[in-house]
């Protein structure tokens, strides 16, 4: 009988909601970014490579891994309000990569 009355359910139901849909943007959020950050750690670590007296890698396999890099930040899709960070990682591979043609350059 008491589940035949809505208020018994949809108070419940809303007090259990309400929370979860404040947090829903903060971890849209979240997760939008964390895709861009990912490349970037990937940049970073490249960039770590270039720049240690004794590279782990050839040059030749660091240029590829940019290369890499920079093709998938060129397809890496996010929406709009996002699309400046995708723009500032393609900026940033392109000076590593500016940077790694230097150093490898006789």
């Amino acid at each position: 009988m008491l589940l035949e009355q809505p208020l018994v359910w949809i108070i419940p139901l809303v007090a259990i909601l309400f929370p979860l849909f404040r947090l829903a943007p903060a971890i849209y959020d979240w997760v939008e970014r964390r895709r861009v950050y990912k490349l970037y750690s990937e940049l970073k670590r490249v960039e770590v490579d270039l720049s240690s007296p004794v590279p782990s890698r050839p040059a030749k396999d660091l240029m590829e891994r940019l290369d890499r890099l920079k093709d998938r930040a060129k397809r890496l899709s996010v929406p709009t309000p996002f699309k400046p960070l995708v723009y500032s990682l393609r900026l940033h591979i392109d000076m590593v990569i500016q940077e790694a043609q230097k150093s490898i350059a006789p």
